[in-house]
């Protein structure tokens, strides 16, 4: 079973930061696979790194756990609260690539950033997705006793 390690990104107004995937209808949270050897927080940190150029301190992220996500596959996910003036989303910039299948050219994963209020995340994200996150919101909010 593979597990990828992501990064909850949530501010003051109960928004989630998502990442546009690239050719594709839908956004994501920062994630990625679990490198060999590498801790699910030092993945985090560097997916979300190389997908946003978001630099995350270690000791900031709340370890929530691994959630199902598809077959064969699972999320180990972080989360961090911020203000939403501390990220820029114009200035944001991915540095991870894959070769496209149709131009052959190396193409950045992620073409763009948002804010999503959390009500609203099933109209940007894959099922999927969405029954992960709807899991985890639960849990967030349980452990810093808010609600959304």
């Amino acid at each position: 079973m593979k597990i990828s390690a992501g990064t909850i990104i949530l501010n003051e107004f109960n928004e989630i930061f998502l990442c546009k995937v690239t050719g594709q209808p839908q956004h994501d949270i920062p994630k990625g696979l679990i490198d060999d050897g590498e801790q699910p927080i030092d993945s985090a940190v560097r997916e979300t790194m190389e997908e946003t150029s978001i630099v995350l301190d270690k000791a900031s992220l709340k370890d929530l756990g691994v959630f199902d996500y598809i077959k064969n596959k699972k999320l180990h996910l972080f989360f961090i609260n911020v203000k939403k003036n501390d990220i820029d989303l114009t200035s944001l910039k991915c540095e991870s690539f894959f070769e496209n299948r149709y131009t052959k050219k190396m193409t950045p994963e992620v073409e763009g950033y948002v804010w999503v209020p959390i009500n609203q995340i099933d109209k940007y994200v894959t099922t999927n997705m969405n029954n992960t996150l709807q899991t985890v919101f639960s849990k967030i909010f349980q452990k810093i006793n808010i609600r959304p």
